[in-house]
């Protein structure tokens, strides 16, 4: 099993294993953080068809450690999912698209972060994506001067 990990601002599968997305790709934000997604893109082998798996999300710091919420838990998620039959296709990848959607007003301090999936199905192996966080919006903006038209 192949898992790539992305973020964006809104992500949703839909019934034919697709998935749409709104602001894929960021790796930088402000802090609070925005309503944001979490997109797993799983890879499954032929010979996981029929398998269930089970995953643990969770979001480190730099320091490996699991960041806590404003309330003192633990921000850690965890899914399940079984990889349907494909049929006897073994040159097409069996892609299974999980999303993990989060709300708005996550207060982290600057720094970097990551987001780290684990699964007892694989000891020892883990996927994840890092990102930064900034103060306030974000990286500041250079200032923009209009001339008058004179």
């Amino acid at each position: 099993m192949k898992i790539t990990v992305l973020l964006a601002d809104f992500a949703t599968p839909d019934v034919n294993n697709k998935v749409n997305a709104l602001g894929l790709g960021w790796a930088r934000t402000g802090t609070p953080l925005g309503v944001h997604s979490i997109l797993l893109l799983v890879e499954a082998s032929q010979d996981e068809q029929g398998v269930t798996h089970n995953l643990n999300i969770r979001l480190l710091n730099m320091d490996g450690n699991i960041v806590s919420d404003a309330q003192g838990g633990q921000l850690e998620i965890n899914a399940e999912f079984t990889v349907e039959d494909q049929g006897n296709a073994p040159q097409v990848p069996n892609m299974v698209p999980l999303v993990v959607t989060l709300s708005a007003g996550m207060t982290l301090e600057p720094g970097v972060y990551r987001w780290e999936v684990t699964s007892p199905s694989f000891p020892g192996e883990s996927w994840n994506r890092p990102f930064q966080v900034f103060s306030g919006s974000g990286e500041v903006l250079p200032e923009v001067t209009v001339p008058s038209g004179k």
